[in-house]
């Protein structure tokens, strides 16, 4: 039988499908499930369909490793969708299929090893919205770089005083949350090396507002 969930996870799931899938009427969206996630998509579904924007769910088999592929009726269907919600134990993040999917115009959501504990974490229920204006202001603070005459990708750490944020350290290298400029379309590692060939750098890329996270587990296998 599969569990119930409360009301309070059932808005979790609400801020999850609005505000890191910025699911919309328009989209056609697809979730993928597996047997530890059987309850949370019931939930996914539930949601959905009170907020009128309805999700085909589809059932996979249990990975057995963080990449592995999906079976391949589900890689052809993941291409004719708009939005793919990932909610399996481990992650499909890092699969062709999800690759390829992307080259299709699809937005993905990956949420691995998810469970009804995970939900009642508060950071799935802060309002990262709000932040807008400090983020405005740590890229303003970032354009320092043209000051001191920077070349290349390098890691810049500011500390905040009363609403200003200073500049306190400056590293050589790519930063940890280079993975997520990649994801997002822009080719950090190439563009690093047209700053010392003279060749010209790929423009800002567009990309939906959302919420990407990283995580570890540490686990004795």
């Amino acid at each position: 039988m599969t569990e119930q969930l409360s009301d309070t996870e059932l808005q979790v799931i609400e801020h999850l499908l609005l505000e890191a899938g910025c699911i919309t009427p328009e989209d056609k969206c697809l979730l993928l499930f597996d047997d530890t996630t059987t309850s949370l998509a019931t939930g996914f579904i539930k949601v959905s369909n009170r907020i009128k924007m309805p999700i085909i769910a589809l059932h996979i088999p249990v990975a057995t490793r963080h990449g592995c592929e999906p079976p391949e009726i589900i890689q052809s269907s993941m291409c004719q969708y708009t939005l793919i919600i990932a909610l399996t134990y481990f992650s499909l993040a890092h699969t062709q299929a999800r690759v390829k999917a992307g080259l299709h115009g699809a937005r993905f959501l990956s949420l691995p090893m998810y469970n009804r504990v995970m939900l009642m974490d508060p950071s799935l229920r802060f309002n990262y919205r709000q932040q807008r204006n400090i983020v405005e202001s740590v890229t303003e603070s970032l354009n320092i770089g043209n000051t001191i005459h920077v070349n290349g990708c390098i890691n810049m750490e500011f500390i905040q005083s009363k609403g200003k944020y200073y500049l306190i350290d400056i590293n050589p290298r790519f930063s940890a949350g280079v993975a997520f400029s990649h994801m997002a379309g822009y080719n950090m590692v190439l563009n690093h090396l047209n700053c010392f060939i003279v060749q010209d750098i790929q423009a800002p890329v567009l990309y939906q507002e959302q919420i990407i996270t990283k995580r570890y587990r540490e686990e004795i296998l």
